[in-house]
């Protein structure tokens, strides 16, 4: 149980907070808190991903 626990410390203490702007990929703000808030279209402990929306297929025309 005890290696359990050093375990998880090492683990949770590789996550780092962010401390500027430029932490969270200039997709967001850093706040008081250090953590990264996002812009709507991004997301991630970084803002480092894309949010696309969902796609219908088929696009465009269909050419016979």
């Amino acid at each position: 149980m005890k290696s359990s626990l050093v375990l998880l410390s090492l683990v949770i203490g590789t996550i780092e907070a962010c401390q500027t702007d430029n932490d969270c990929s200039l997709n967001g703000l850093c706040n008081s808190q250090q953590v990264c808030d996002c812009d709507p279209s991004w997301s991630g402990d970084e803002c480092e991903i894309l949010n696309f929306e969902p796609v219908a297929f088929p696009q465009g025309s269909l050419i016979l």
